[in-house]
């Protein structure tokens, strides 16, 4: 997967199966600013592990952020 320009990618793997499944959340927060959401699933998303591939675009912001997941 390629990032365009000068955003950044975040790669990763999930597996989300069963009936209890709830979600899983992707987002950015930049310092001084708010978290917003890049990427979300919820519920069951099948066997196996997924791949997903999130284009971070950190905007006018050079400072620090985090990307955070949470379920």
């Amino acid at each position: 997967y390629n990032c365009s320009g000068s955003k950044m990618c975040v790669n990763f793997y999930y597996s989300m199966y069963g009936a209890g499944m709830k979600s899983l959340v992707v987002s950015l927060k930049p310092e001084g600013a708010a978290e917003r959401e890049l990427w979300r699933r919820d519920g069951n998303q099948g066997q196996g592990w997924k791949s997903a591939q999130i284009e971070v675009d950190t905007g006018k912001n050079q400072g620090f952020y985090q990307v955070n997941m949470r379920y």
